[in-house]
């Protein structure tokens, strides 16, 4: 008896694409590496999705077949949300998330610091104490040691009356700043970080009391 005719075999639905995770892979003072992985199938085109620093939203396109990018004209010591977008046959799947802060921005040495001087190993810096010295019904001022080493600049964080976290920059020559702008006889407890190269010391921490 002759063979049944086989069938032609089904084709298969081609696998819908799915995106996996998204991540951080370098910052520079003004862009962010981004890479990604897609465990199935195969996107037409992505789209990374953030907010510049006065809030407009802005968007890069990246082919298919590439799984990273670089963003770049971005504001130094900055924190971004990345959002990343896969399209596959008109349709929009994702986002994918993850938060990158841009480096610290370098201060570069003049010509004729160059030209006399051979250049050091760099120290890493360290953070000392932080003291409270004075106080008025809506400020408190601070001072504060580098026992070794130079930072780039220097960040002051407290809470206010609601709880909400206040930040003030300090640059990195000085030390000492006076934090206005507080309540009258209310407690306060001062966190000081120093920035180096793009990367966070501390933090020392003082508690003070503003004058009624």
């Amino acid at each position: 008896m002759a063979p049944a005719p086989t069938e032609p075999p089904t084709p298969e639905p081609p696998i819908k694409p799915r995106l996996g995770e998204l991540t951080m892979t370098d910052a520079t003072p003004d862009s962010l590496s981004l890479s990604w992985t897609v465990p199935e199938g195969q996107f037409d085109h992505f789209l990374v999705q953030y907010k510049n620093g006065d809030g407009q939203p802005k968007t890069t396109r990246v082919p298919g077949h590439e799984d990273r990018v670089t963003i770049s004209g971005l504001e130094p010591y900055h924190k971004y949300k990345m959002n990343l977008y896969g399209f596959h046959g008109g349709q929009r799947v994702g986002p994918v998330s993850a938060i990158g802060v841009t480096a610290a921005e370098e201060e570069t040495p003049s010509p004729t610091e160059l030209d006399t001087e051979a250049p050091e190993p760099s120290e890493e810096p360290l953070l000392g104490e932080l003291t409270v010295t004075g106080s008025s019904p809506d400020s408190l001022s601070l001072s504060w040691t580098v026992p070794q080493g130079h930072f780039d600049s220097f960040t002051v964080q407290y809470k206010d009356r609601d709880g909400r976290p206040q930040v003030v920059r300090v640059g990195g020559e000085e030390s000492e700043v006076t934090v206005g702008g507080l309540e009258p006889g209310r407690k306060y407890k001062m966190h000081l970080y120093g920035l180096y190269e793009g990367r966070r010391v501390g933090p020392v921490s003082a508690v003070g009391v503003t004058g009624e």
